[in-house]
C-alpha cells in the first residue's frame, strides 16, 4: 500500500510527497494486468488479419494462375526492341519516330515504352540524331519521314521496330 510523507526542502515550505509501493512494501510494482491483456489482444488481432489477408491473396493467385514467362507487357516490350538493342550504342541520344496510324501512335505510349526498353540511351522525338528508331513501320518500306534518303535500315526487318542510321553524304 502506498502512503505519503511530508517533505520540507531547504529554505522552503512543507510539501506532501507520495511514497510508491516499492518504498512501503519492498516489492516492485507489477504492470497493470489490463495492459498485458490489451497487448496480447492487439497482437492476436494483428496476426489474424495478416493471416486472413495473405490467405485471400493466395486464393486469388491460385484461381487466376501464375503468368507464364514472356507473356507480360514488359517481356513483350523487350522482345520488340531486341533487334534494335545490339546495334545501338551503350550511351548517347537516339531519335524516335512513331509512324502515324499505328496502334501505339494512337495510345501515345510509344515514347515512354522506347525510353524504358532502350535505357540508358536518351530517347528524343526527333530525326536529327545519328540513330533513329521507327515504331510502327510494319511493311519494311522506306520511312515516310525520310524524304531526302539520309537514312539506311540497319536492323528490325522482321519486327515492327526498326533502327535506321544516318548515312554521311
Amino acid at each position: 500500500m502506498a502512503g505519503s510523507e511530508t517533505y520540507v526542502p531547504p529554505g522552503g515550505r512543507a510539501m506532501k510527497r507520495s511514497i510508491g509501493v516499492q518504498a512501503v512494501t519492498g516489492k516492485r510494482a507489477s504492470p497493470r494486468r489490463g495492459s498485458r491483456i490489451r497487448v496480447w489482444t492487439a497482437l492476436v488481432l494483428l496476426f489474424a488479419f495478416a493471416f486472413i489477408s495473405n490467405g485471400q491473396l493466395l486464393r486469388r493467385a491460385l484461381r487466376q494462375g501464375l503468368p507464364r514467362p514472356g507473356t507480360d507487357e514488359i517481356s513483350r516490350l523487350d522482345q520488340r526492341f531486341a533487334a534494335v538493342r545490339p546495334y545501338a550504342s551503350a550511351r548517347g541520344v537516339i531519335g524516335l519516330v512513331v509512324e502515324p496510324g499505328s496502334e501505339r501512335a494512337k495510345s501515345g505510349q510509344s515514347f515512354f515504352m522506347a525510353q524504358y526498353a532502350l535505357a540508358p540511351l536518351v530517347v528524343v522525338q526527333r530525326t536529327d540524331c545519328e540513330w533513329v528508331v521507327v515504331d510502327g513501320n510494319d511493311d519494311g518500306s522506306a520511312p515516310a519521314w525520310d524524304g531526302r534518303g539520309d537514312f539506311v535500315l540497319v536492323a528490325g526487318k522482321s519486327n515492327d521496330v526498326k533502327l535506321f542510321r544516318r548515312v554521311s553524304k
